[in-house]
């Protein structure tokens, strides 16, 4: 099947981009699932990290942060046990969720720079709550 493109001009192609440009924002969130996969949430509605659940292996994982803060971010999945890959997405979504900071440590040696992670106050308070709790 042969498509054939039209050429267009620059006010055209102002035009037809438009509705992207002025059209409503939906933000999708991602929430990482215990099985490693990541399910979006369009609602476009931010939650509370105080009432929002998180599931196991994010509580996991905080805990983790909160017992051992400005360690290497590496280091938090082997005390969460969970495999990097889930760290990686739990470590966005906690990130996002105003619960740690990550700071960069520039060694000056060669290779990608450490990433320390510090447990926020509101960290603190969810966990201390009891809140987060995941069915």
């Amino acid at each position: 099947m042969e498509q054939h493109l039209t050429t267009v001009s620059d006010q055209q192609a102002d035009a037809s981009l438009r509705t992207l440009v002025t059209g409503p924002v939906v933000r999708a969130t991602d929430i990482v699932a215990d099985d490693d996969s990541v399910e979006s949430s369009a609602s476009g509605a931010v939650q509370d990290p105080c009432t929002n659940s998180l599931p196991a292996s994010a509580l996991r994982f905080l805990r983790a942060v909160l017992a051992n803060p400005m360690l290497r971010s590496s280091e938090y999945a082997k005390l969460a046990g969970v495999s990097p890959n889930t760290a990686a997405k739990v470590r966005a979504v906690l990130i996002e969720q105003g619960l740690i900071r990550e700071h960069k440590l520039e060694s000056g040696a060669r290779g990608r720079a450490a990433i320390l992670l510090e447990p926020l106050e509101a960290a603190k308070r969810l966990l201390a709550e009891g809140g987060g709790a995941s069915s």
